[in-house]
């Protein structure tokens, strides 16, 4: 596993992520570099200074964007995932009630948009299952500018079966459908809850969408009839956050 871009290097280390290595262009220069030293340095972590040449093949070996890697990669080990109970005990003990789930995000970029969103807006976690969604790799990693090194992540043979074990605990299973009469920003999102996102072309599985408790709608105004599925996320998970705000 990979780690590209200057900031998201930068937050797993601060995150404590295990880091094998990291990797600087010679020549790369600037306070975010800098940073990224100082932090190595006290984290016990190795660098190694390459030349352009041979970052950029290390780089494309990699799967990695030269260009966009702003002359930082770091080496680490394979995502440490938790287990589905973990992540309700997760969320059962934090000021969040909030966990995610995705169904048919196969987008790396919509992904790592996601995970990003569910860090900053301080849920708990998300789900994801082993097939029918985008790996989490370097491209994952980047579009999550470092979130994913704060984010619990579990992943799950079956969605469907997780969302049993979820609803059987407690949960709440939400899901989004443009005909449904409730708005998103009227319903009471205070009890624990999975908010499944589906992806922008199908939607929700059908044997994932019967084991909603509660289908919400986002009004759409303009000709285009769909969001982007990290649109979505976002603006869910922010009016979860209002709510939950307020309630303070």
């Amino acid at each position: 596993m990979v780690i590209s871009g200057r900031n998201p290097v930068k937050e797993a280390i601060v995150a404590k992520q295990k880091i094998e290595k990291i990797y600087i262009q010679f020549g790369a220069q600037g306070p975010s570099i800098q940073d990224i030293i100082v932090f190595a340095k006290k984290n016990g972590i190795i660098i190694s200074t390459m030349d352009k040449r041979k970052f950029i093949d290390f780089a494309k070996t990699n799967g990695v964007d030269p260009d966009s890697s702003q002359g930082v990669i770091a080496l680490t080990p394979s995502v440490d995932f938790l287990t589905l109970e973990d992540l309700m005990t997760k969320t059962f003990e934090s000021e969040s009630q909030t966990i995610v789930a995705v169904d048919g995000i196969t987008d790396p970029q919509n992904l790592g948009a996601i995970i990003r969103t569910i860090e900053c807006s301080g849920s708990v976690g998300l789900i994801i299952p082993e097939t029918h969604t985008a790996p989490i790799n370097s491209t994952v990693i980047k579009a999550s500018a470092g979130a994913i090194a704060h984010c619990n992540i579990a992943r799950v043979h079956s969605l469907s079966v997780a969302l049993k074990d979820l609803s059987n605990a407690g949960f709440q299973i939400i899901g989004t459908d443009a005909s449904s009469d409730v708005s998103y920003s009227d319903f009471d999102y205070s009890q624990p809850h999975c908010l499944i996102i589906g992806s922008e072309g199908s939607g929700m599985q059908q044997n994932v969408k019967r084991q909603c408790t509660q289908l919400l709608s986002i009004p759409i105004k303009g000709k285009v009839d769909s969001l982007n599925a990290s649109v979505t996320t976002g603006i869910i998970l922010y009016e979860i956050l209002r709510q939950r705000t307020n309630i303070k």
